[in-house]
């Protein structure tokens, strides 16, 4: 497998209202989508639905999630891409899959895999500082996933205690889980 740090533009969304952009995917160049604001809230309106299934950015007030989803910064890992890689200590990004699979991975075991909906990262978002990421998440198919910085997660934890109640609920559910397949 293959790390593709956060900096590769090709596959970032960061339209300028109004300009066309060589990074924009397909729909744009075939005319469906006609400018990058136009791409922009397609994605926002894409990224709204998936956060209203997300399990715990669900809690957010409709004003809460349409800002978050403005900030928008969707990227695209084909097969075999690290999209966070254990051990690392820059948890500074969670992700959300917009669409594909991912596979979670402790060492080379397989632990799960997920899809659409899926919030990768956000345990070391919540950790101390500089806590090393517990298993990596590889792309399995081509995936498509919002990228939130802890910058624009943690405020809105903060404002929303409600949020931060689902993330312990989600977070009570995995080791749930986890403990039952260690037994």
């Amino acid at each position: 497998s293959r790390s593709v740090p956060d900096s590769a533009a090709s596959s970032l969304i960061t339209p300028r209202p109004g300009k066309p952009c060589a990074t924009i995917p397909a729909q744009v160049a075939a005319g469906r989508v006609a400018t990058v604001q136009r791409w922009r809230d397609v994605v926002s309106e894409e990224i709204l639905t998936v956060l209203a299934d997300s399990p715990f950015l669900s809690a957010l007030p409709d004003k809460a999630a349409q800002r978050l989803a403005s900030t928008a910064t969707v990227r695209t890992f084909e097969p075999g891409d690290v999209i966070v890689e254990e051990g690392s200590t820059d948890a500074m990004t969670m992700w959300l899959v917009i669409d594909g699979d991912v596979e979670v991975r402790k060492g080379d075991t397989v632990v799960t895999t997920m899809g659409k909906g899926a919030h990768i990262g956000e345990m070391a978002l919540f950790a101390d500082s500089g806590s090393p990421r517990t298993a990596s998440v590889v792309a399995k198919t081509r995936t498509r996933a919002f990228r939130i910085p802890s910058w624009d997660l943690i405020p809105l934890v903060k404002e929303h205690p409600e949020v931060a109640m689902a993330v312990i609920r989600d977070l009570a559910r995995r080791l749930e889980r986890t403990t039952a397949q260690l037994n």
